[in-house]
């Protein structure tokens, strides 16, 4: 099963950045059961737990520019977690959140080029990446891997002990490879 777990506060929101990455899973993976949970829900530990534990990957998606509802939530549950997680743009902070990594202030609104790094399974070359967000992750060289960089700032991190990745962009706009790919691991 592959989890997909939506940060929106406000449920029009998941049309912009919930249901474009269903349909990329959806297409991808036909014959895979697909769970979507909602950010305030998973504060019932055994609910989250148990759709955690039953999940083959978990994909949480990112919200509007100015929604921080997610931020109040207790995201713990995703230190315990084994499987693939990819966190695009707000799940990134939350993946950062769980892992007590602090966030900054860091605007960033459209597309700009997205420079790789380090060889990963997810981003193979540079390319042209659409951004959304007011923060970025505090990047610990003790926590994560730096994997790509925009204008100097990471922008697609790996926790080191786990198959986490940290996406500060939205995939799902310009780069449907990158959630295909993480599909894969």
């Amino acid at each position: 099963m592959i989890l997909i777990v939506s940060t929106c506060s406000d449920k029009l929101s998941e049309a912009e950045f919930v249901e474009p990455v269903l349909a990329i899973v959806s297409g991808k993976r036909l014959d895979e059961r697909v769970s979507i949970a909602a950010f305030d829900s998973i504060s019932d530990k055994e609910r989250i737990s148990a759709l955690a534990q039953s999940a083959e990957r978990i994909i949480i998606c990112g919200t509007a520019l100015k929604d921080f509802e997610y931020l109040a939530v207790d995201w713990s549950w995703l230190c315990n977690v084994r499987v693939p997680v990819l966190g695009i743009c707000a799940g990134a902070h939350a993946i950062a959140k769980s892992c007590r990594v602090s966030l900054s202030e860091d605007l960033a609104i459209g597309p700009c080029l997205v420079k790789v790094l380090k060889e990963n399974p997810l981003l193979s070359s540079d390319s042209s990446a659409y951004f959304l967000h007011q923060k970025s992750v505090d990047n610990s060289d003790e926590m994560f891997i730096s994997l790509a960089f925009r204008e100097g700032r990471a922008c697609l991190l790996k926790r080191k002990d786990l198959p986490h990745y940290l996406c500060l962009f939205h995939p799902e706009v310009l780069n449907p490879d990158i959630v295909e790919n993480f599909l894969k691991l």
